[in-house]
């Protein structure tokens, strides 16, 4: 059992009213009160975006809830995956970017060259090492 003198804290940032600890080189979260809100069980955690955070666990990642809830993300051999933002995280996979939503299955394929995190409904990607252009979740080129 994890006692509160065993953890450290990591980042002395709150998200969503939680705070990013470690016990042993695992992470999790503590709420405000100090009680353990996420266990400490994972290997790498992202802060939390609305309610959701890609954490890993034994290399598989996995879309996880302020309760703890799991959903293993779909997609196979992911090099990153990063916060969630606007309801998407960005995933690598081949040098290729791609986006997942919170219920871990691909919304947009990894195919671009390079891709921002979304902000204000769009996230700028690269194609062909040159074309640059803004798409929305919908994966419609804006500008």
């Amino acid at each position: 059992m994890i006692k509160p003198d065993d953890l450290v804290f990591w980042y002395p940032m709150v998200t969503d009213s939680l705070i990013e600890v470690s016990s042993n080189n695992l992470y999790g979260f503590i709420d405000l009160q100090g009680k353990i809100g996420i266990k400490t069980i994972y290997d790498n955690i992202t802060e939390f975006e609305d309610g959701n955070a890609i954490a890993t666990k034994n290399g598989v990642y996995y879309v996880i809830d302020k309760e703890g809830n799991e959903t293993k993300v779909n997609v196979d051999h992911a090099d990153k995956i990063s916060a969630f933002s606007e309801g998407y995280a960005m995933y690598e996979i081949d040098d290729k970017y791609g986006f997942i939503g919170v219920d871990g299955n691909v919304v947009i394929k990894a195919k671009y060259d390079n891709a921002s995190r979304f902000s204000n409904g769009l996230a700028v990607v690269r194609i062909n090492l040159g074309f640059e252009g803004f798409i929305n979740c919908n994966e419609e080129f804006i500008i």
